[in-house]
């Protein structure tokens, strides 16, 4: 199973162009023919611990001289008229569109803010997902592991433990140390009856790029 997902994949792409005369962003010294498009993927807006990607292009002038520039975020040009924009801090911050020739400058403003939280959830065979409640034993037991929902792009579930709790007899507990099943997790999901309840706790993941790791919110079901 994997474990990434592509940040806001469905989202449209939000379009900003700039002609002469218009300044609604901050303020404009080109000539005529420089019309600037902006595409994003998140509309105005930044997100802090993911790259966010930013295309321009500039009518009239060549990408070579096309560049984009902030003190508030890092920006690496990483193809023809495409940026990589990372941000640290929420707020507010202004990139610059600056170039050689007749174009000289054209201010956007972004917001810049935290990803919400992830939420955890369970995958199941053929792509289905499901959240705490109630289930019965043999759709549990087509549970292949934990994945998550979030409005960021790349997260990797890095372990789990998973206590089955039968209605008669004592808990079992056993930890997993990815986001898939391990051979004793799907051993303890396989044995799923009516009565019994499985948590997923500890459930802890992170930023693909990096080894900080946070916790996410803990899973219930309960077997029908």
């Amino acid at each position: 199973m994997k474990n990434f997902n592509r940040f806001f994949s469905t989202s449209k792409l939000f379009l900003m162009t700039v002609s002469f005369g218009f300044c609604a962003a901050g303020q404009l010294e080109l000539s005529a023919q420089n019309a600037i498009t902006v595409s994003t993927e998140r509309m105005n807006t930044l997100f802090i611990g993911v790259t966010n990607h930013l295309n321009i292009t500039v009518d009239g002038i060549p990408d070579e001289q096309v560049y984009l520039a902030s003190d508030a975020v890092e920006i690496e040009k990483i193809g023809k008229g495409l940026f990589n924009v990372t941000a640290t801090n929420p707020g507010r911050v202004t990139l610059t569109v600056h170039g050689d020739g007749a174009f000289q400058y054209k201010n956007f403003e972004f917001d810049v803010q935290r990803l919400p939280d992830p939420l955890a959830v369970l995958h199941l065979e053929g792509g289905e997902v499901k959240m705490d409640g109630e289930m019965a034993p043999e759709q549990f037991k087509k549970a292949t592991g934990l994945g998550f929902q979030l409005p960021g792009n790349a997260l990797e579930i890095t372990s789990f433990n998973l206590t089955r709790v039968p209605k008669m007899g004592d808990p079992v507990e056993v930890p997993n140390g990815s986001a898939d099943f391990n051979q004793r997790t799907k051993k303890l999901v396989n044995e799923a009856v009516p009565g019994d309840r499985y948590y997923f706790q500890v459930v802890m993941a992170k930023m693909a790029g990096t080894t900080e790791q946070r916790q996410l919110n803990s899973l219930l079901f309960r077997i029908k």
